[in-house]
């Protein structure tokens, strides 16, 4: 009977040290926990560390678990020494220290990242002085000034000063554009030329191809006896060609159509004033050939309102080629008329101009 206990008690005893036996959990995520296992389910294992006495970890997040246990010290305990042994005096062995247990993960979270030392940060720079800049202009200005001179010296000496100004800004749909004229001259000692006009127009375009526009105007000629002479109106213009290639590759081609109306006053030099209404017909022509030719042609029809068959027109054309980058040769030609004019005035005028011009 007594050795029958003994070996069911060899038998069992290893099975119920399991519930309190060391283990290793391996994780999914690379984790390591070394503790005692204390109870085991088909779902979750219960485990104890040196940092959470009862931990439930489920078998989910578990890849494997390595038990550390040996049944040698509960077979050593049971064993009987003989009688004829000697006893010898052995030294206790010591005690190995435990493997340091790696600080706990939190599950299905990684480990948090050291604690980063500190180091020394290089003196900052002194910043750089920021420079003041300009805003940038919202619009864009273009410019042009001609100047020019004829001379003649034959039976009849002529000489003949020109100059001329004009001024465009633009911003997104608005255009503002002035253009100032003046010239004078003698014939055999004789004044032969003696004007000067200056002209604002302005546009809006209120839609991809459509704009309005305003014209004022003022002047004199003395040599056509007009002491004084002011214009201006409204009108509606529209962008029939924007930019298209005519006969050569590298050329643009451009064509707007105006028309609205017209009040002018003048003054002659003789003191008589006439007011009158027109209507106004336009056609504003830009044909740049290439790089170094550019043509441009503007004509203007004024029939008159109450007498449609009474009217003025002008017609003024210009080609312009470039010498070097901003310097250009100008032939310019003028005609303006006003048949039914008083014979205050003079009732046409042409001019054949040639001139040199700065464009910035």
């Amino acid at each position: 009977m007594l050795r029958a206990g003994i070996v069911s008690l060899l038998i069992l005893w290893p099975l119920g040290s399991y519930g309190n036996s060391m283990g290793i959990v391996h994780m999914l995520n690379g984790d390591r926990m070394t503790g005692s296992i204390l109870s085991e389910t088909s779902t979750n294992i219960v485990f104890a560390t040196d940092w959470n006495p009862k931990l439930s970890i489920p078998r989910s997040q578990i890849r494997s678990l390595e038990r550390l246990m040996s049944p040698l010290p509960l077979a050593t305990a049971v064993k009987k020494p003989s009688p004829n042994t000697e006893k010898v005096a052995t030294k206790p062995q010591a005690a190995k220290a435990p493997a340091p247990i790696a600080p706990p993960k939190t599950i299905g979270k990684s480990a948090p990242k050291p604690t980063p030392k500190p180091t020394t940060k290089p003196a900052p720079k002194p910043a750089a002085k920021q420079v003041a800049t300009k805003a940038k202009p919202k619009g864009k200005w273009s410019n042009d000034i001609r100047l020019g001179m004829d001379l003649r010296y034959s039976a009849v000496t002529q000489q003949t000063v020109h100059a001329r100004h004009r001024s465009t800004f633009a911003s997104k749909q608005f255009r503002n554009q002035t253009d100032w004229n003046f010239a004078y001259g003698k014939t055999a000692n004789s004044v032969s030329a003696d004007r000067m006009s200056g002209l604002m127009k302005s546009d809006w375009t209120f839609d991809t191809d459509w704009y309005v526009y305003n014209i004022g105007s003022a002047g004199y000629d003395i040599v056509r006896r007009i002491a004084l002479q002011y214009e201006i109106g409204p009108g509606l213009g529209y962008h029939l060609i924007k930019g298209r290639k005519l006969i050569f590759d590298d050329s643009k081609f451009s064509l707007d159509l105006e028309s609205g109306g017209e009040y002018e006053d003048k003054l002659s030099t003789s003191g008589r004033s006439t007011q009158r209404y027109f209507l106004r017909l336009a056609q504003i022509l830009r044909w740049t050939i290439n790089d170094d030719l550019t043509f441009t042609e503007e004509f203007e029809f004024y029939p008159r309102v109450a007498d449609l068959v009474n009217h003025r027109y002008r017609v003024e054309g210009n080609i312009a080629y470039r010498l070097i980058k901003n310097l250009d040769l100008n032939l310019t030609v003028l005609a303006e008329a006003d048949p039914q004019n008083l014979s205050d005035f003079v009732p046409d005028d042409i001019q054949l101009r040639t001139s040199i011009g700065w464009r910035f």
